[in-house]
């Protein structure tokens, strides 16, 4: 069984403690998510493999990863999102 939440701090790169919190994909996560790995990964060379040296081989990645997220991991809860909160706002009870 998962933990529908996980909550972890967080230092920034100025030393800013941040709240991290951990939860599942939802539908409306999939166009960030596939758009996330589609930047991360356009570089990547099975990537350059699938779509070449194309202008939009990032663009295109994204799709894929979105696609794959909706039909193949969303449906079985195999996506975890993190999101970040800083405490500043967290103590007034704003994300």
């Amino acid at each position: 069984m998962r933990a529908v939440c996980r909550f972890l701090a967080v230092s920034d790169s100025v030393g800013q403690m941040s709240d991290v919190v951990v939860r599942p994909a939802r539908d409306a996560d999939v166009d960030a998510v596939g758009e996330l790995l589609g930047r991360a990964f356009a570089d990547d060379p099975y990537t350059r493999l699938l779509f070449g040296a194309a202008p939009d081989a990032a663009a295109r990645a994204s799709d894929l990863f979105g696609y794959e997220m909706r039909t193949q991991y969303l449906p079985f809860g195999a996506v975890d999102v993190a999101e970040m909160y800083s405490n500043e706002f967290a103590e007034k009870g704003q994300p």
